[in-house]
Parts: structure tokens; sequence; C-alpha cells
């Protein structure tokens, strides 16, 4: 397992509380966004959602999705996409995308625990900020060119992945393909 994001998912859970999520938007409220009792929205029952089985899913499998093999989805190679470099995708240097200042248009993330973690602010459709649930800027997610989102730390080091759960929202992996979270 990755210790890199087993480690930022705890920091963000020592940060924040369920409270201020809207009931709308609440997993342990709203039990149909809630994957332990919608089972169609979880990818451990739902193999259509589930990257060890549906492989066009995987980056391990499908390399056009995976950024350490095409570079022109690492941030680290492609700096036109490493918002450390590309200012307009900063929220520190442009301030407009800083959800403390401006409202947000995005996702609540969740652990598979139902526990708030941070939220996902949607810049645009090739490109998510996560945040901590005190709105500390802690990542990021580059679209895959594919219908998914490639994780990244604010250092670009790639961390995981996003995959649709074909309900609206999305599951969080690892690179190694470990289901850690979810969005409502």
């Amino acid at each position: 397992m990755k210790r890199v994001p087993a480690l930022l998912l705890l920091f963000l859970c020592a940060s924040g509380l369920a409270a201020q999520v809207p009931i709308s938007r609440n997993p342990q409220v709203t039990l149909s966004l809630n994957p332990q009792v919608t089972l169609s929205i979880n990818p451990d029952v739902n193999l259509d959602i589930n990257p060890h089985v549906t492989l066009d899913l995987n980056p391990q499998v499908t390399l056009s999705i995976n950024p350490s093999v095409t570079l022109s989805l690492n941030p680290k190679v492609n700096l036109a996409i490493n918002p450390q470099v590309t200012v307009g995708l900063n929220p520190k240097v442009t301030l407009s995308l800083n959800p403390r200042l401006n409202k947000w248009k995005g996702y609540y993330l969740f652990s598979k625990k139902v526990e708030w973690i941070g939220f996902l602010s949607v810049i645009n459709a090739g490109f998510i900020l996560l945040f901590s649930p005190d709105a500390e800027w802690t990542g990021y997610f580059l679209s895959n060119g594919h219908g998914g989102f490639n994780w990244f730390g604010l250092d670009g080091a790639w961390s995981g992945y996003l995959i649709s759960n074909s309900n609206g929202g999305w599951n969080l992996f690892t690179t190694d393909s470990k289901w850690i979270a979810f969005t409502t």
C-alpha cells in the first residue's frame, strides 16, 4: 500500500466534521449516496466500476491513462497542467479558485467509513482541486482523457485516480487500485 494517500486521508479525516456537509449531500443521512447501502455505486459490488475487473478503467493496465507512461498526463513533464507552474490553476495565486474566498462547485469527499475528509472544487472539465474540510489545498485531479481523473499531490506525485460511480459521483482509488474514498 502506498503511504502518501493513506497519510493524506488520515490528515483530512482529522481536520473536519461532517456537520458542515448539507443533508442532501451527506451519505450518513441521504443513504442513496452511501456506497455501503446503495450497492450500485460500490466498486466492490458493481464490477462495471471496479478497475480490477473493468481493465480499461485501470491505469496500471490501460497505459494511455497512466501519467507515468503517458507523459502528456504528467504535471511534472507537462507544465501547462501543473498548478505549481501554471498560476491560472493555482488557488494560492489565482484567488478566485480559492473556496475560502468564493463559492465553489464540486463534490464532498468521504472515506469508505462515510467520514467527510475533504471536497473537490471543479475548475473546468479537465481540472479539479482537492481541499481538506477546512479548505486547505492538498492536491488536484487532471483529466485522463477517457472519462476519469488522475490524482496528484501538490508536489506533482501521482497518488491515484477517480472513476465515475455511474450515478453522478466518483470513487477514489490509489495507484494500485485500492478503493479508498467516494464523492457526493
